[in-house]
């Protein structure tokens, strides 16, 4: 997969070159522009895996309940979706489903369809986004007044 990204990147860069009149196809600049694709493509790679990171922990998070309400409202829903499976055959469930995506498509044929699962990861909070909106305690201040959470920022005086 990515050697065929990689290929693809440098024979549309060479390309793009060759109808600006910028042909480099040997020496310095031809390694040049092919180091460069493949930082291109490691960066790409890279944003990839962060993605599929991020995912996996946002659904850690929900499970270890660091943000309440949403895994509150995870426990509701699988409880109402358990019993509803106990009490609802799944063929019944499938045909309304079914029935209603039709229907949905039928009524309103200019609908973006959204994500909801999307939608529910994307307010809880991954590693890196828990670290950088963590707020730093400014120590000896006890009273827990205002102003008791500071940015790091305002603490070294920048």
């Amino acid at each position: 997969w990515v050697k065929n990204n990689l290929n693809k990147a440098y024979y549309e860069r060479t390309r793009d070159k060759e109808a600006r009149g910028e042909t480099s196809n040997s020496g310095f600049g031809a390694k040049f522009d092919k180091m460069k694709t493949v930082f291109t493509t490691a960066e790409g790679v890279q944003k990839g895996l962060d993605f599929a990171a991020s995912i996996g922990e946002k659904f850690g998070h929900i499970g270890q309940w660091k943000n309440v309400l949403v895994s509150g409202m995870c426990t509701v829903i699988m409880l109402v979706a358990s019993l509803l499976l106990y009490y609802v055959s799944i063929r019944y469930l499938i045909l309304a489903w079914g029935l209603n995506k039709f229907r949905k498509f039928y009524f309103k044929p200019n609908l973006v369809d959204n994500n909801e699962l999307v939608d529910l990861l994307s307010r809880v909070p991954s590693f890196p986004e828990i670290e950088r909106f963590r707020q730093i305690r400014v120590k000896g201040r006890r009273d827990g007044g205002a102003g008791d959470a500071v940015s790091e920022r305002s603490i070294k005086g920048d």
